[in-house]
């Protein structure tokens, strides 16, 4: 597996410490609302830095093989920590398998999320994006991006990871997978992970400080042309401070049209900058062609969105299915949470 490195984006500033408040800036998608609301996002770890965490929501994808993006920004005066993804359907309920997450990016103001159709229409699919910000935080924050060619023929995996350079912290990253033109590429291409790791790719320890971010995608039953698999790692300058990647892993999902949800959780004493998932063999290898991703977002301990949570507590949650036929055994789903000490 392919690994580069380069600088994407820088963004500096800086502000006072201000009250300590969550808004949920949800965008209305074509043809119906989403609802707004307004929560605590705890950085009790930092009492000079606020937080708030932006929502935004589009329709769709709607018709087979296509994929929507949308943007989730941050307010002026805070600098973008970290993001999340969510596709699903906008009233609830089961979703075809055919729904699945393609991206989950931070860009210069806000987090950019790709939710993506295979061969089968979805009726009131939904993608959501969610951006983690802070303001009195870090003084600047930087992407680091890396890229992989692939995976481009069927039942094929490929893996890139971006590392924070020397002196900076890593407080958060995403993954994409497609064609340098933003199209899908493939209608079984999908995300198998995004998620904190070291320099080689490898998932971060239970405990550890990760100074890199993976992104892993499948090919599934079939091949593309032009396909690259891109990681983001969010490096921040923020001295005297130190994050440690936690982490809970789940059998699963195994039954066909099986879906499964895991929440990592931060320890007492720290605050929830951002997360990652990863679904595969637990071992590593090519899993089924069917499994795939369609959620990696802020949640309750319930794994339940954020933007719809009513249970208190604050943590991260990894959504995987398992499409259109089972996973063999040694199938497991880990979500991470990232966490500031």
């Amino acid at each position: 597996m392919n690994q580069g490195r380069g600088v994407a984006a820088n963004h500096r500033g800086r502000v006072g410490a201000v009250a300590l408040a969550l808004v949920l800036a949800a965008c209305a998608p074509p043809g119906g609302a989403t609802s707004s609301a307004s929560r605590r996002l705890p950085l009790d770890s930092d009492p000079e830095a606020a937080g708030t965490l932006a929502v935004a929501a589009a329709s769709g994808p709607a018709a087979p093989a296509t994929a929507v993006t949308v943007t989730a920004s941050c307010p002026a005066g805070s600098l973008l920590v970290g993001g999340g993804v969510g596709t699903a359907l906008a009233g609830g309920g089961k979703p075809p398998s055919s729904l699945h997450a393609n991206g989950s990016v931070p860009t210069k103001d806000g987090w950019r999320a790709t939710g993506a159709t295979g061969g089968q229409p979805v009726l009131a699919g939904q993608t959501t994006s969610f951006a983690l910000c802070a303001a009195g935080g870090p003084a600047s924050t930087r992407i680091v991006e890396a890229t992989s060619p692939g995976p481009r023929a069927a039942r094929t995996v490929a893996q890139a990871t971006a590392s924070c350079p020397a002196g900076s912290l890593l407080v958060g990253g995403g993954g994409w997978t497609g064609t340098p033109g933003d199209d899908p590429g493939s209608p079984s291409l999908h995300l198998l992970g995004t998620f904190p790791s070291d320099a080689t790719g490898a998932p971060a320890a239970d405990g550890s400080q990760a100074d890199s971010w993976t992104a892993r995608a499948g090919a599934g039953g079939r091949s593309g042309t032009g396909l690259e698999t891109d990681a983001y790692a969010l490096c921040a300058s923020w001295p005297g401070h130190r994050t440690v990647a936690r982490s809970a892993t789940r059998p699963g999902p195994l039954d066909p049209g099986g879906s499964l949800a895991v929440v990592a959780s931060c320890p007492a004493g720290t605050s929830l900058l951002s997360g990652g998932s990863l679904t595969g063999l637990a071992g590593g290898g090519v899993p089924q062609q069917g499994l795939h991703l369609t959620g990696s977002y802020p949640s309750d301990t319930q794994g339940v969105p954020f933007v719809k949570a009513v249970a208190e507590g604050f943590a991260w949650g990894s959504r995987a299915e398992a499409g259109g036929q089972g996973s063999p055994p040694g199938t497991a789903t880990t979500a991470f949470a990232v966490c500031l000490r």
